[in-house]
Parts: C-alpha cells; structure tokens; sequence
C-alpha cells in the first residue's frame, strides 16, 4: 500500500490511515494528533526527537504507529506506563486517542521530557503525567509504581528486560510490546506471562510490517 497521491494535508492522511485500521476517533483527537506532530518537527533537530523529514512520513511512522496498539488495549480506565516515550509514541497519542486513559510518559533524557510537557500541554492533554529518570530508577519510588499495562515501543527487545518490565504491573497486568518485522510466528516466551493477543499487519500507505503483542500477567508474585 502507498499514500495517496499528493493528499490534501496530514489530517487527511492520518484520518484515512486510521480508517484503514479499522479505528473509531473523533476529529478533535485527530487534530491534536497532528498539533503534536507540528511540534514534534519543530522541535525534532534541537532534541534529537526524530530522524523523520517528511511530514507525511511522521504521520505513519508516528502517529499511526502508535494507533495500532489500540487493535490489542482492551476498553476500560486504565493506567499505562510507556517506557521510553521519547518524543511522545506511543503514550501521547494514545492519551489523545483514548482521554480515558491514565498514562505515564518516562525517559531518562531531560530534553525530551521537556518536550512531551510542552506537547501535552499545547493538545490540552490532561490524562497524562512525565517522568524524567531510568526504568531502573523508577523502583525507588514510595509507594512502588504499578500499572495495569506497560507499553515498549522499540525499548529493547531482549528477554531479560522485558521481563523486568512485568514487574512494574498489576496482578494480572498487561506488557505491551511493539516489534518489527523479526517479530515471526513464534512469540517470545516470558516467565510468569501468556500471549494474550497480537495483531499484525502493515502501517497503512507504507511497507512497514508492525507486530503488536499483548502478554498477561500470570500471577502477582515477585513485584519487589
């Protein structure tokens, strides 16, 4: 699939791309979207934000991107924890997308938390609160954060750390995992987790594979 010949704007493309995910969004979650996206190239050279030029590009690297992991969260209140948002993906769209939702955006570099906070700000987000520190600095915390889902979008892919991510969940939380094409068939077996449910396909108007998977929490033991 490729985008459309010369489409009329960013909000054009971005509304026909979550149209073709089969994704509901209202058009005042859209237009924020995209005045993030402003930012986000405004700020991209200063921060180290994004390699992306095109806004075009942006729009379906970024923010549909993030749109997917909304074919795998259930509905509900719930509270998410994106590790590593970097320039606010996918945590910011989906607060945007889903204002339900309780989500905490944390990187370990200042510069880009200080940007999330402007962006939140400018799209009138307020389901969302920033964290500037390390994952493993994140424990120290009185009381002992928990989320009912954590969300990795290209924050490693290795077993070890993944696995330390589930213990920042609640009994029976959620790890969401963003992977790319390496993904395969064959899921990545984590102790103490089950595959719930994954989605796989292309980024709309682009070649890029993307797999989302949702692994369950079997029990609540070793949180500490």
């Amino acid at each position: 699939m490729t985008a459309p010949t010369n489409p009329s704007s960013p909000l054009e493309l971005l509304k026909n791309g979550v149209h073709s995910l089969g994704i509901a969004l209202d058009l005042s979650a859209l237009e924020k979207m995209i005045r993030h996206l402003d930012l986000l190239m405004e700020w991209k050279d200063l921060t180290n934000l994004s390699s992306i030029r095109s806004v075009e590009d942006a729009v379906i690297l970024h923010l549909l991107d993030s749109i997917t992991v909304l074919k795998i969260l259930p509905v509900g209140n719930f509270k998410i924890l994106d590790v590593g948002t970097g320039g606010g993906f996918p945590g910011l769209v989906l607060a945007l997308a889903r204002p339900e939702l309780r989500i905490t955006l944390l990187d370990r570099n200042p510069k880009k938390i200080v940007f999330v906070k402007y962006a939140g700000k400018e799209t009138g987000a307020q389901n969302v609160k920033f964290v500037n520190t390390a994952l493993a600095d994140l424990r120290l915390q009185t009381p002992f954060p928990t989320y009912d889902f954590v969300v990795s979008r290209a924050f490693s892919s290795k077993s070890t750390v993944l696995l330390s991510l589930t213990r920042y969940l609640n009994p029976r939380g959620g790890l969401i995992m963003m992977l790319g094409p390496g993904a395969g068939e064959q899921p990545l077996e984590l102790e103490g987790s089950t595959l719930e449910n994954r989605w796989d396909g292309v980024l709309p108007f682009s070649s890029h594979q993307r797999s989302v998977l949702l692994y369950r929490r079997k029990s609540y033991s070793d949180i500490n």
